[in-house]
């Protein structure tokens, strides 16, 4: 199980960072918010 967990958390960040992109249109007030937050961060 640990095993099989680690690949998933490593997959995990390569979707959240797609998945913004394309919720970016169906949500753009929600995702620009967010979007703004964590470009500032980094």
């Amino acid at each position: 199980d640990r095993t099989s967990q680690r690949p998933i958390t490593k997959e995990r960040p390569s979707t959240v960072q797609r998945v913004p992109l394309q919720n970016t249109r169906s949500r753009p007030p929600i995702k620009t918010a967010t979007i703004k937050k964590v470009g500032k961060k980094p």
